[in-house]
């Protein structure tokens, strides 16, 4: 999971989706 947000965080994403994906 940590990973993946890794990932999400290196995507045109900003931290909002980063926090999701922890929840």
């Amino acid at each position: 999971p940590r990973v993946l947000r890794i990932e999400k965080k290196q995507v045109p994403a900003p931290s909002q989706p980063e926090v999701v994906l922890s929840d």
